[in-house]
C-alpha cells in the first residue's frame, strides 16, 4: 500500500507483462453505496481525460471495486517540499506552468 483515502486504498505493482509499476486504487471493504458510486464515476470522469498533465486511468475491475492507474512516485507537494532549497526559479516557473496546464485542461473539459 502507498496511500489511502476517504474511501480507498492505493497500492503499487509491477506489471510482469510490460515491466512497468502501476497503482491500483481499490476501494475500503467498509464503502457505503453512495461512495461506491462516487468511485465508479471517478474512474469514468478520468478515463475521458487525457493529458501529459493528469494521471492516466486505464482499466476498472468491477469484482474487486478498483481501477489500474498510471503510478505516481510521490506527490507534487512532497516533491516540493524534498527539493525546496534546490529547486531554481525555471524549474520553479516550470513546475507552476505544468500544474496551470493541467488546470486549465480540467476546466475546459
Amino acid at each position: 500500500m502507498v496511500g489511502s483515502g476517504s474511501f480507498a486504498h492505493v497500492y503499487s505493482y509491477v506489471d510482469p507483462d510490460y515491466g512497468t509499476k502501476f497503482a491500483v486504487k481499490r476501494v475500503k471493504k467498509d464503502i457505503d453505496e453512495r461512495d461506491l458510486q462516487r468511485f465508479k464515476q471517478e474512474f469514468e470522469v478520468l478515463k475521458k481525460l487525457s493529458f501529459p498533465y493528469v494521471v492516466e486511468v486505464y482499466r476498472h475491475d468491477e469484482a474487486h471495486n478498483e481501477y489500474r492507474l498510471e503510478y505516481c512516485d510521490t506527490t507534487l507537494r512532497d516533491y516540493i517540499a524534498t527539493r525546496n532549497r534546490k529547486l531554481g526559479f525555471a524549474a520553479r516557473k516550470r513546475i507552476a506552468l505544468q500544474f496551470l496546464h493541467g488546470v486549465n485542461y480540467l476546466h475546459h473539459e
